[in-house]
């Protein structure tokens, strides 16, 4: 599943990322990296609020969607 299904206040677990290199570096300045723990927290439009690591960020849904859980 990816990251963008997660529902509010669920939380699971990064196994994959399928984005380019930039994008990757941009995920691992979040914390966005393959075994991290990733809660969603809030929708928005085009956007949901997530919590790693104790941080929260905000990220749009097609960017999201580049990410898979458990």
């Amino acid at each position: 599943m990816s990251l963008s299904e997660l529902n509010i206040g669920k939380e699971g677990r990064i196994v994959q990322i399928n984005a380019d290199s930039l994008m990757k570096i941009r995920f691992d300045g979040l914390g966005i990296i393959k075994g991290s723990e990733i809660k969603t927290l809030k929708k928005g439009i085009g956007i949901k609020v997530y919590e790693i690591k104790g941080t929260h960020i905000a990220l749009r849904n097609e960017d999201a969607a580049r990410i898979l859980i458990i």
